[in-house]
C-alpha cells in the first residue's frame, strides 16, 4: 500500500530536490512560480560577476574553472564537476554559482564540498533560508546528526515556518535514505523538544518504520493520534503499516472502528474498503464503497469498484446499475462498457453484450473486448464464426497471439472438437515454442484423451522451463493419482506443488484425491474439506463426497453432492454427474 504524504524517495543524491521543495513549501506562499535556485542552470552568458571586485586574472581563473566544470559535468565526471564548480564559486562569490557548485557536491555524493559551500552561501547571507537548507543536506550528507538536529530546530523555530512542513520534508528525506536507523535520534529529539505537535510523532513513527522497528513506529503513530483522535493521514498510516506486517485482523478492528468514530474520512474508508476486497472480505468492502457513494456521489473510483463486486457476486443488476451510473459520469469509461458487455452476455442478451462491445475503443480495453466478441458468438453456437473474429485479429505482442490461441482452443474444446484442439496447439507451439501457457493447454488436453506419455512429457518440459510452475507438478501429480498410478511419484509431485502455492484449493483438491487413491481417508477428507471450503467448485464436491462415502458417511456425502449441483455448471458436471450415478445411483 503506498504512503501517502512521505512518498518521494530521497537519497543523498537527490536531497537537491526535497530539501530544495521542502525550502518552498515552507516559506513561500505559492508554489505555482517558485524557482528551485538551487536546480537552476546557470549559462556562462548569464553570469554577473562583480567586475569591481575580482582582478583580471580571478575573472579568467573563473571562467576555466567554470567551464572545466561544464565540460565534466557533461561528459559525466561529477567529482571533477564538483571540484571545478566549488573552484569558480570560491573565485566569484556569487550565490548563482555557490549554489550551482552545492548542487554538483551532492549529485556526486561529496558531503565535504558540499558543507564548504553551504557555509559558503551562509557567510554571503546569513539570514537566509536557502542557505540553511543547504547546510541541513550536507549534514545528512555527511551523516552528522547532531548537526542536523541544530540546524533543523533553527529552522523551525525562524518566525514564519510552517513547522508541520518542515519536521515531515525533513523525516521523509531520512526515512528513505539508505540506514534510517541512524536518525532515529534526530526525530526522537524533536519530539522531546515539541511534545505536543502530532506531525512530530507521525514523522517519529515513520522513521522508526521505516527502519524496521514496527512496535516503536506503532507507539508514536498512537500518539499522534492521541493528539489528534479524528487525524486521517495518521489513521491511513496504521492501516497501511499494519497490512503491511499482515496484521489483518487488527486491521480490520481498528478500520471498522476509526470510521464508526469518524464517518466523513472518505480516504480513509476508501483505503480500507479496497484492503478488504484484498483480503476477499467482500461484503464489507461492499458496504464502505457503498456507503462512500453515497457520501460522495460523483466518486468514480467507488462506483467503479462498487460494480465489480457486485459483479463477482453474481448481482448482474446491482452491478449493471453500478457501471451504468459511471458510464454518465464519464462517458469514456471502456471498463464500464466491458462489464456491461459481460452482464449482458450472462444475461443472454447476446446482441446488447456485443453492442457494448463494438462500441469499446480504449487501447487498454480493445483487445479484450475482441476476444470476448468471439466467446458470446460461440454462446450463441456460432462456432465458426467466433473463429473466423478471433483469427482476424490482429495482436500486438506474442501476449496478446497466445491468448488468442487459449481462446481459439476453450472453444473448440468446450464444442467437443478435441483433435481440432490439439492441432491447434500443435501448430501454436510451432509459432512460440515452449510457451508456458500453450504447454500448459496441450497437455491438459493430452491427458484428457487419454494421451499419458504426451501428457508427462509436456508438463516435464514446463517444468524445465518454469521450474516453479506448481501448475505443471499438480497437473502431472492429479493425472497420475487419477489413474491410480504411480501413487507414490503422485504424491511426491503435488506436494511440491502445494509448496509453491500453498492453499490453493485446486491443489489441495489434487492431495486429498491422491490420499483417497492410497485409502489414507483421513487425510484425504481433511485436505478435500480444506478445497471445498475455499472453493464453490462442482468437481471438488464429486471428490469430498466420495471420499466422505468410503468412510460411511452416506448422508454427508449427499448433502455435499447437492451443493456442489448448486454451484454455477455444476448441474453438467460430468465428474459430479458420474460420480453420483456410479455410487449413488
Amino acid at each position: 500500500m503506498e504512503h501517502l504524504a512521505f512518498s518521494r524517495v530521497f537519497s543523498p543524491s537527490s536531497l537537491v530536490r526535497g530539501i530544495g521543495l521542502l525550502v518552498l513549501c515552507v516559506y513561500q506562499p505559492c508554489l505555482g512560480h517558485a524557482q528551485i535556485a538551487i536546480e537552476e542552470e546557470v549559462p556562462p552568458a548569464t553570469i554577473e560577476l562583480k567586475g569591481d571586485d575580482l582582478s583580471l586574472d580571478q575573472k579568467k581563473l573563473f571562467i576555466y574553472h567554470y567551464l572545466l566544470a561544464d565540460i565534466a559535468w557533461r561528459r559525466g565526471n561529477i567529482n571533477i564537476a564538483a571540484d571545478s564548480m566549488a573552484q569558480a564559486a570560491n573565485v566569484s562569490g556569487e550565490l548563482q554559482i555557490v549554489t550551482k557548485a552545492y548542487s554538483y557536491a551532492l549529485q556526486a555524493e561529496r558531503g565535504d564540498v558540499a558543507l564548504q559551500m553551504a557555509e559558503l552561501a551562509s557567510s554571503l547571507d546569513r539570514n537566509s533560508l536557502q542557505s540553511k537548507a543547504m547546510l541541513l543536506r550536507a549534514y545528512i550528507v555527511l551523516e552528522q546528526p547532531d548537526a542536523v538536529y541544530k540546524i533543523l530546530i533553527t529552522m523551525l523555530t525562524q518566525p514564519d515556518a510552517n513547522a508541520d512542513l518542515v519536521i515531515r520534508y525533513v523525516a521523509e528525506a531520512l526515512g528513505n535514505l539508505p540506514d534510517p536507523g541512524k536518525w532515529l535520534s534526530v526525530i526522537q529529539q524533536v519530539v522531546a523538544y515539541i511534545p505536543a505537535r502530532a506531525t512530530a510523532h507521525l514523522a517519529h513513527g515513520f522513521v522508526a518504520y521505516k527502519s524496521g522497528d514496527f512496535e516503536q513506529a506503532e507507539a508514536a503513530l498512537l500518539e499522534a493520534l492521541v493528539l489528534d483522535p479524528g487525524w486521517e493521514e495518521a489513521a491511513i498510516y496504521r492501516l497501511s503499516w499494519w497490512s503491511d506486517n499482515d496484521n489483518r485482523e487488527s486491521t480490520v478492528f481498528f478500520g471498522e472502528e476509526f470510521l464508526f468514530s469518524h464517518p466523513d474520512r472518505g480516504r480513509f474508508r476508501f483505503m480500507f474498503a479496497q484492503l478488504l476486497y484484498e483480503w476477499g472480505i467482500d461484503n464489507r468492502a461492499l458496504y464502505h464503497f457503498s456507503e462512500l457513494v453515497n457520501r460522495e456521489p460523483g466518486n468514480q473510483d467507488a462506483i467503479l469498484r462498487s460494480g465489480l463486486i457486485l459483479f463477482k457476486d453474481g448481482s448482474y443488476e446491482l452491478a449493471k446499475e453500478m457501471f451504468e451510473r459511471l458510464l454518465a459520469l464519464n462517458s469514456n469509461s471502456d471498463q464500464s462498457r466491458l462489464y456491461l458487455a459481460y452482464i449482458a452476455k450472462h444475461q443472454g442478451y447476446y446482441r446488447i453484450a456485443i453492442d457494448w462491445l463494438l462500441g469499446i475503443s480504449a487501447e487498454r480495453y480493445y483487445f479484450e473486448a475482441q476476444l470476448e466478441v468471439g466467446r458470446v458468438l460461440a454462446e450463441q453456437g456460432q462456432i465458426d464464426d467466433a473463429l473466423g473474429h478471433l483469427a482476424n485479429i490482429v495482436p500486438d505482442s506474442l501476449g496478446q497471439q497466445v491468448r488468442i490461441y487459449l481462446t481459439e482452443e476453450y472453444l473448440l474444446r468446450h464444442d467437443n472438437r478435441i483433435e481440432q484442439a490439439l492441432d491447434l496447439l500443435n501448430a501454436a507451439l510451432i509459432d512460440i515454442p515452449d510457451d508456458p501457457d500453450l504447454l500448459y493447454a496441450r497437455g491438459l488436453i493430452l491427458a484428457q484423451m487419454g494421451l499419458l506419455a504426451d501428457h508427462e512429457r509436456d508438463m516435464r518440459r514446463l517444468m524445465l522451463v518454469e521450474p516453479n510452475n506448481a501448475h505443471a507438478y499438480n497437473a502431472l501429480g492429479y493425472t497420475l493419482a487419477d489413474k491410480s498410478i504411480r501413487l507414490d511419484e503422485a504424491l511426491a509431485l503435488i506436494m511440491r506443488a502445494d509448496e509453491l502455492k500453498p492453499n490453493d484449493p485446486f491443489i489441495l483438491d489434487s492431495l486429498g484425491w491422491v490420499y483417497y487413491r492410497m485409502k489414507r481417508y483421513d487425510l484425504a477428507i481433511y485436505n478435500l474439506r480444506r478445497a471445498f471450503d475455499l472453493r464453490e467448485d462442482p468437481e471438488i464436491a464429486a471428490h469430498l463426497g466420495e471420499a466422505l462415502w468410503a468412510q460411511g458417511l452416506v448422508k454427508e456425502a449427499r448433502s455435499i453432492w447437492r451443493k456442489g449441483q448448486s454451484y454455477d455448471g455444476g448441474t453438467d458436471n460430468l465428474v459430479l454427474g458420474d460420480t453420483i450415478e456410479r455410487l449413488d445411483p
